[in-house]
């Protein structure tokens, strides 16, 4: 597998998961390899679903507005 996933529905945040691979999924970024270890190792990162807790994790959010 390339990721996995855990969600446990009883948690206030009940998914963890990891992809194989870090932020990038082409061989030639820097960040290629950055979860590898962890994903070997049977880590995971948790993926927040409060609001608190995303605007702690991930900051400000990006508006995006089309031109006029």
């Amino acid at each position: 597998p390339s990721m996995r996933m855990i969600v446990d529905f009883s948690r206030d945040e009940p998914m963890l998961a990891i992809n194989s691979t870090g932020q990038s999924a082409h061989p030639t970024s820097r960040h290629y390899a950055d979860s590898i270890k962890r994903f070997l190792d049977g880590e995971y990162h948790t993926l927040p679903f409060k609001q608190e807790n995303i605007d702690q994790a991930y900051g400000k959010p990006l508006t995006l507005q089309p031109m006029k």
